[in-house]
């Protein structure tokens, strides 16, 4: 009985060792997990999470990425994702986006600012809370104050319209456009801070702040 006491305690410590070991090797999936990007311009574009559709026809073929990097490009047409040889497709009217592929197997890719979410009101742009950078200095005070998303009966507000959907990964430019919200949300400014507004389905508000220059 002794012996056999010993032969599972050994077991159990070899499982023990084993799964140590693959979770070890695991660890370097994880560190290199990144979306797709790449460089040209001067400007990273990284994948788009929303549907991509069709490529527009003002899109022209720019070039071919040259070479495929293990980390975040840092000169044009090298990517991170990519191979050499996918076809890169632009527009000098929105810098802000670029598509690869061609024909039916075309994505859209986008500079970090475009893919944050937007509503635009009264000539200024206002940015979903949620959808920047945490460590930004500029919106350092509404994260410290704001959830993402509130109960909009909680706060004195105005209403002002509904959003209107223009385009994924852009710059809203009519009033009260989003980048974001495929069906109209209703959109409310914060009486105590013009700087807040709440773009909202029922009760639920979306918090949004003015973009500083």
């Amino acid at each position: 009985m002794k012996h056999r006491k010993t032969w599972i305690i050994a077991a159990l410590l070899l499982m023990l060792l084993l799964l140590t070991a693959c979770g070890t090797e695991q660890s370097p999936e994880i560190e290199g997990d990144m979306k797709p990007h790449f460089m040209v311009n001067g400007r990273l574009y990284w994948a788009s999470t929303h549907p991509s559709g069709t490529m527009p026809e003002s899109f022209q073929y720019a070039g071919d990425i040259v070479e495929e990097v293990e980390e975040t490009p840092v000169s044009d047409w090298t990517s991170y994702g990519h191979p050499a040889g996918t076809k890169v497709y632009l527009d000098p009217e929105k810098p802000h986006q670029a598509w690869i592929g061609g024909g039916n197997r075309s994505y859209r890719y986008h500079t970090e600012d475009a893919g944050r979410d937007y509503v635009r009101h009264d000539g200024d742009l206002y940015v979903y809370l949620g959808s920047v950078n945490a460590v930004a200095d500029e919106y350092y005070d509404a994260y410290e104050n704001w959830d993402y998303i509130v109960n909009i009966q909680n706060y004195a507000t105005t209403y002002v319209g509904d959003t209107v959907f223009e385009e994924y990964d852009s710059y809203p430019v009519q009033e009260l456009g989003s980048n974001a919200f495929t069906q109209p949300h209703g959109v409310y400014v914060y009486e105590k801070d013009p700087d807040i507004l709440f773009a909202a389905f029922e009760n639920e508000g979306w918090v949004y702040v003015k973009v500083k220059p």
